[in-house]
This record gives structure tokens, sequence and C-alpha cells, in this order.
């Protein structure tokens, strides 16, 4: 025997029916809060991070200096420390772009339930347009720049601690 599921509509009173919108729109935006949430924490992580990359990087120059390491064995610090920081900001600008799509998703969402429900609160459907407005920009701006650097880093170790050391 087979178990065929019919498909019945069910009368739900006008309430029943609000409190489901109420709640639905809840979640849309306690996700969209969520993921406000997490994009904060990934700037400071980021910060924490890249800090903690320079703070070492300007440890291997001192030390360098004060001729405390020898100069293969900072190269090889000073291309891995810039190779992380390469590493860790590509992960950022993915972690971020993955944030951005999942917003416009969220918010794509809200608009078409408010559509939907025909209540106008006068949200605009999510555009690009105003993406000069969003710090998540930036911070893009500032991931693939700080990349770029680490790049010429891992690249041009040496001569960077040929120039430090003049």
């Amino acid at each position: 025997m087979k178990n065929i599921q019919t498909s019945s509509t069910i009368n739900i009173c006008d309430l029943t029916k609000n409190n489901i919108y109420v709640e639905r729109y809840k979640y849309i935006l306690e996700k969209i809060k969520f993921l406000d949430t997490l994009m904060h924490k990934n700037f400071a992580l980021y910060a924490k991070f890249t800090l903690a990359i320079g703070t070492a990087l300007s440890t291997c120059f001192v030390l360098f200096i004060e001729k405390k390491i020898e100069s293969a064995t900072s190269v090889v610090i000073l291309k891995s420390l810039f190779f992380t920081e390469l590493l860790a900001s590509l992960l950022f600008f993915a972690i971020t772009i993955a944030i951005i799509r999942a917003w416009f998703n969220y918010r794509d969402d809200e608009f078409f339930f408010l559509n939907k429900i025909e209540c106008d609160l006068d949200r605009k459907p999510p555009t690009l347009e105003g993406m000069l407005k969003w710090s998540e920009t930036y911070f893009l701006i500032t991931t693939i720049i700080i990349a770029l650097t680490s790049l010429l880093g891992v690249a041009n170790a040496e001569l960077l601690l040929n120039f430090v050391a003049s």
C-alpha cells in the first residue's frame, strides 16, 4: 500500500495567520542581526590577527638589526609571517563575501515577505548601489590591500630585510 499525502487547505483564523507572519518576520530580522554581529566579530578578529602579525614582523626586524638572528632565519620568518597574513586576508575576504551574500538573501526574503503580506514599511529591496555606505566594502578593500602587501612581502622578503638593515 502506498501512503498518498493529499493536500487540503486548512482554515486558519486571522489571529493565527498574523502570529505566523510576525514569527516569520522576527526570524528574518534575527538572521539579519546575526549576520551583522558576525561581521563585526570578523572585523575585530582580523584586526587583532593583523596587529599580531605586524608585531611579529617588527620583532623580526629588531632582532635582525640587533644581530640576534641570522639573515636566512629572518627571511624564513618574514616569508612565513607574510604568507600567514596573506592566507588570513583571503580567508576573511571569502567569509565577508559569504556574509554579504547571505545578508542579501535574507533582505530579499524580508522585502518579498512584506510585499506578500501587503505591509508597507517603506523598505526598499537590497541593491549594490549603496555599497559605498557599507563598512563591509571598506573591510573588503582593506583585506585586498593587506593581501597584496603580504604577497609582495613574500616575494621580496630579502629585499625588505636589506632595506631595513641599511
